[in-house]
C-alpha cells in the first residue's frame, strides 16, 4: 500500500515539474507591423516543456560575439546560416549555454537575418530556443519575430582612479631622538 501510495506521489510530482505542456497563445497582433513590444504580447511555442532544472524550449533573446559562423546546403535545396556565439548578455528567457549556435534556413524567409555576420561581430539574437531527440540544444530562426542583427560592442567600464589614502605626518609616526 505504502509502496502505491509513493508511486502516485512521484507521478503527481512529475506532472507539477514539466508543467503544462499543451499551453497555447490565443493573442492577435492588431496589425502587420512588428516591435520589440510585441515579444512581451505574443510569441509561437512560448510555453513548452521543461528540462529538469535546465532551460525552457521557447523563445530566447540575447547579445554576444560571434566565434564563428558559416553556411552548407540543406538535402532540401536550401543554404542553412549558422553563428556561432558567445552569450554576453540575456535579454529573455534562459538561454541553454554561454556558448550556443544559431541556425537560419533559407526557406524560412520570416525572419530578420543580416547574413553578413561574421566573425568578431557583435549580435543581438531573438529565436526559438528547442532541445532535440539528439540530447541537443538548438537556436533557431524561423518565425517573423526571429532576427539576428549587428550591434556595437560594449564599451569597456572605466574603473575610477582610487584616491590616494592620507599618508601620516611623521611626527606622529616616529619620534625624533636627539643625541648629543
Amino acid at each position: 500500500m505504502r509502496v502505491c501510495l509513493f508511486v502516485l506521489l512521484v507521478i503527481f510530482v512529475s506532472f507539477l515539474l514539466v508543467g503544462n505542456v499543451n499551453a497555447e497563445c490565443n493573442c492577435k497582433l492588431d496589425d502587420d507591423s512588428f516591435n520589440e513590444s510585441d515579444l512581451n504580447k505574443f510569441s509561437l511555442n512560448q510555453n513548452s516543456i521543461v528540462v529538469f532544472g535546465s532551460p525552457t524550449a521557447g523563445d530566447v533573446k540575447f547579445q554576444g560575439k560571434v566565434v564563428e559562423s558559416g553556411t552548407y546546403p540543406d538535402i532540401t535545396g536550401a543554404t542553412i546560416y549558422w553563428w556561432t556565439i558567445d552569450v554576453k548578455k540575456e535579454l529573455r528567457g534562459e538561454v541553454c549555454s554561454n556558448r550556443v549556435t544559431v541556425y537560419w534556413e533559407t526557406n524560412y524567409k520570416e525572419p530578420d537575418v543580416d547574413t553578413s555576420i561574421n566573425e568578431g561581430d557583435y549580435v543581438e539574437v531573438c529565436g526559438y530556443q528547442w532541445y532535440s531527440d539528439n540530447r541537443e540544444w538548438y537556436i533557431d530562426l524561423r518565425y517573423y519575430q526571429h532576427y539576428i542583427k549587428k550591434i556595437q560592442p560594449p564599451t569597456p567600464t572605466q574603473t575610477p582612479t582610487p584616491t590616494p589614502t592620507p599618508q601620516p605626518s611623521n611626527r606622529y609616526c616616529c619620534p625624533t631622538v636627539y643625541r648629543a
